[in-house]
């Protein structure tokens, strides 16, 4: 319990971290403000291209800690049922998260950690800019103009709740190509790349593969994402936003 408590506090920490200063930062790197900018305001009206641009680097960034959380994740859920048993093991092989981290790093170093990056880079890198700019423009339509200097629990909860949905289900078909390559035997690959994961996953279990899970992923996602940005705003509205 104690790890995915941790590891998604610090996740979320660096993900809205690094997309709340990537766009404070945006002025420096450009020339001429937008023509509508209201000098008097705490927050430019942001493009968006922005946001989106904004919402990629901040994916980027908690890529590094998403990656290793995943791997740990999936591999304490199949060291259990088929794949114990197969093993000739009964119950878990693992006695916890910090266990199984460290067992992967003794036999495969950190590059045994973070197995399956490059498909988590694919995955949220785009999903991460597509999450923000879905949540802005529904905050937008809640409040028009400058929608961040109120907080409002039912529209972020809302803009929030939907934009998980909407991010998670565009990219869950990426999702389960990063579980199918992450849950595989690194020694005995039955998957050579994620082209060749795609290509085996969808003959042997046709298209339906890529949206298994959907409606159980729509109950957690909004949710989840729904308290993320309830903590997001009213950490900014509350607490940073006065000392400005």
């Amino acid at each position: 319990m104690l790890f995915p408590l941790l590891s998604a506090g610090i996740l979320n920490s660096v993900f809205f971290g690094v997309y709340g200063t990537a766009l404070r930062q945006l002025p420096r790197f450009t020339q001429e403000k937008s023509s509508n900018y209201d000098s008097n305001s705490k927050r430019p009206p942001y493009s968006v291209m922005e946001i989106f641009l904004c919402g990629c680097i901040g994916g980027f960034a908690q890529v590094f800690i998403t990656c290793p959380v995943d791997l740990i994740k999936i591999k304490m859920q199949t060291e259990t049922g088929k794949n114990a048993k197969l093993e000739g093991r009964h119950g878990q092989h693992f006695k916890g998260s910090f266990e199984c981290l460290r067992k992967i790093y003794n036999d495969n170093g950190i590059k045994g950690c973070y197995r399956g990056l490059g498909i988590t880079l694919i995955r949220d890198i785009p999903s991460s800019g597509l999450y923000f700019l879905v949540y802005e423009k529904i905050l937008s339509w809640f409040h028009p103009g400058n929608h961040h200097e109120t907080f409002e629990f039912f529209s972020t909860v809302c803009s929030g709740g939907i934009a998980g949905m909407i991010s998670w289900a565009a990219i869950l078909p990426l999702d389960v190509i990063k579980s199918r390559m992450q849950a595989d035997d690194i020694k005995k690959p039955v998957y050579s790349g994620i082209f060749d994961c795609f290509k085996k996953s969808l003959h042997s279990n046709g298209w339906g593969i890529f949206g298994r899970g959907f409606w159980v992923m729509c109950l957690r996602a909004f949710p989840v994402n729904a308290v993320s940005f309830l903590s997001y705003e009213g950490i900014m509205c509350n607490v940073c936003r006065p000392y400005a």
